[in-house]
């Protein structure tokens, strides 16, 4: 079995990798994490509290077994708080990912590395992976330096850019887009959403599915992916309400001029699949699609 490193496991996206991985019985995965194990019911997971951003050094690292792959999910996300601490966002985003880079060349090890759209400054109605860079807030600014590191290392790479991912997970802390405006809803509250800014949301299976792609096929190079339509994030959030059957008026527009943080995000965040159609035969899943699929995965939570 090659070992795999997965950062990032007790989030979002990282424990979506962890549960696809060990269910492909090709792999044994290491997760690395803050804080107690959130998947502690999946035995075949071996898990290692670690903070990154202080005490991951060669110390701890000896104890690990040796990675054939590592995968990067740990980060920071949060662009408000990248731009109050960004000392804090490059330790996790940048330091962090060069001190695995560093390991992963002492075990030439196969490197796969999640960066973010927000690398783009979002003036281009559709983005592609040879596209320049030129991100607009310190988060972005992060990712963008953890990508050079990542593509100057010499090692078989892999870069994944995934445009606001969204599903449930009953690992992740932290809300994503889908979860936050699902529960709100159902408390009845009113939310602001923005509705000058426009995604091609992508259904968190759809982005595991992407990492095992890269993975069995060996592949290098910078992926996007994104789901199968352009919706606002307004709308987005309108037909969570319409699905689960609440009242969508609870989702108010907003202009992001009048949003905190709102000019730090890209107005545009919408990627050309191409490159993952051909090489994977993938075609993402679309926002009201993946929506239900994301409502089934809140439901059937437990059992």
């Amino acid at each position: 079995m090659r070992v795999v490193w997965v950062t990032g496991t007790n989030g979002f996206i990282g424990s979506h990798v962890v549960e696809r991985l060990i269910s492909e019985k090709s792999y044994h995965v290491v997760g690395l994490s803050k804080g107690e194990n959130r998947l502690s019911s999946i035995p075949e997971l071996e898990y290692f509290e670690i903070d990154l951003s202080t005490d991951f050094d060669s110390k701890v690292t000896e104890l690990l077994p040796q990675p054939d792959i590592i995968v990067h999910c740990a980060a920071i996300s949060q662009v408000d708080l990248c731009e109050r601490d960004p000392g804090l966002c490059e330790s996790i985003n940048v330091v962090a990912t060069e001190k695995l880079v560093k390991i992963a060349k002492e075990y030439q090890a196969q490197f796969i590395f999640f960066s973010s759209d927000f690398v783009f400054d979002g003036s281009k109605k559709e983005i592609h992976e040879h596209d320049q860079t030129t991100p607009i807030s310190v988060y972005g600014r992060s990712k963008e330096k953890a990508e050079y590191l990542v593509q100057s290392s010499g090692l078989k790479w892999s870069i994944i850019r995934p445009v606001l991912v969204y599903g449930y997970s009953r690992a992740a802390s932290r809300n994503n887009i889908f979860s936050w405006v699902y529960t709100a809803l159902r408390n009845e509250e009113k939310l602001q959403i923005v509705n000058d800014q426009f995604r091609t949301p992508t259904f968190v299976m759809d982005v595991v599915e992407l990492v095992s792609g890269i993975l069995n096929k060996k592949s290098t190079g910078i992926y996007h992916i994104g789901g199968n339509d352009v919706v606002s994030v307004c709308d987005f959030a309108q037909y969570i309400a319409v699905a689960s059957g609440v009242d969508e008026e609870l989702i108010q527009p907003k202009s992001s001029d009048l949003v905190s943080g709102g000019k730090l995000r890209p107005q545009y965040s919408c990627v050309n699949n191409s490159k993952i159609n051909k090489e994977f035969q993938m075609t993402p899943l679309g926002f009201k699609e993946g929506i239900l699929k994301a409502i089934q995965q809140i439901e059937n939570r437990g059992r």
